[in-house]
């Protein structure tokens, strides 16, 4: 969870590999957006050896 107001730390979280997922509201009207890394490894199909797939 990111502050809305913070604009360095998603753009960290980005360069690390997350993505946004939606943007909370709080009571008092601030914003905190929620970013998510994967953990499972996923290869784009251009990096993949040819013949194999992604893991499950």
């Amino acid at each position: 969870m990111v502050g809305g107001d913070n604009t360095d730390s998603p753009a960290m979280c980005r360069r690390l590999g997350s993505g946004h997922v939606r943007d909370v509201v709080g009571d008092d009207g601030t914003v905190t957006e929620l970013m998510v890394t994967s953990t499972r490894r996923t290869l784009t199909p251009a990096a993949r050896p040819s013949g194999s797939r992604d893991p499950a």
